[in-house]
């Protein structure tokens, strides 16, 4: 997903609001025009399919965080391991 979509899936998702701003040509940071994943051969080769859709990881991301801040990182960490087991049938 690109950048201007990450935005507004978590503009969706999420009680804060985040803008996604373009840096000048000029800045000191690079970042690369284009980045691209791609987990095709990991589908081919292992038959492997992501539990979490994008919107799903987002939100995750964002209850994590949300959490960490309340319970600390490791509770939370450990509340998201457990569920994903039980979505990913290791437990």
């Amino acid at each position: 997903c690109t950048v201007e979509e990450f935005v507004g899936i978590y503009s969706k998702l999420s009680s804060k609001s985040l803008i996604a701003q373009s840096m000048s040509s000029e800045s000191k940071l690079k970042e690369t025009e284009v980045l691209m994943l791609n987990s095709e051969k990991a589908h081919k080769e292992l038959d492997w399919k992501p539990e979490y859709t994008i919107e799903k990881t987002i939100q995750t991301t964002i209850q994590w965080y949300e959490d960490s801040l309340t319970i600390g990182c490791e509770k939370a960490s450990n509340i998201q391991i457990e569920s994903f087991l039980k979505i990913a049938n290791f437990s």
